[in-house]
């Protein structure tokens, strides 16, 4: 008899109002976009203002938008953290404010596809 181990990496995350989610380790991970800046327009990704919790840590926030598969950027700001799954350009909001990125376990984030959009869209509306 041949004993087999099936090691399976996976993270426990926390998401909002005490539930707990088990997830594969995907090898995404959030880092810092803005400190004291936000996305000036955004697509709310989920449902609406402080969908992945309030009052929770930037950690928490972070661990819960890699949780949602829909989740791309998470803003925290006042102990809340909202979903978004896209984002163009910025605007200044409290200087204890955060904008985190999602970065894909490929190194792919959505800001690089949604700042070069961005730009697209400016140039074809200058020429």
């Amino acid at each position: 008899m041949v004993a087999r181990t099936l090691i399976l990496a996976v993270s426990l995350v926390h998401l909002a109002h005490g539930v707990w989610h088990l997830q594969p380790d995907s090898g995404d991970h959030m880092e810092v976009l803005w400190t004291g800046k936000k996305c000036r327009r955004v697509r709310v990704s989920t449902t609406g203002m402080n969908d992945l919790g309030i009052p929770v840590t930037g950690e928490e926030c972070q661990q819960n938008c890699l949780a949602s598969p829909t989740c791309e950027y998470a803003i925290y700001r006042f102990e809340g953290c909202t979903a978004f799954s896209s984002c163009v350009g910025e605007t200044e909001i409290e200087p204890e404010g955060v904008t985190y990125v999602k970065v894909h376990g490929d190194g792919s984030t959505a800001a690089a596809t949604t700042t070069a959009a961005a730009t697209t869209t400016a140039a074809a509306t200058t020429t």
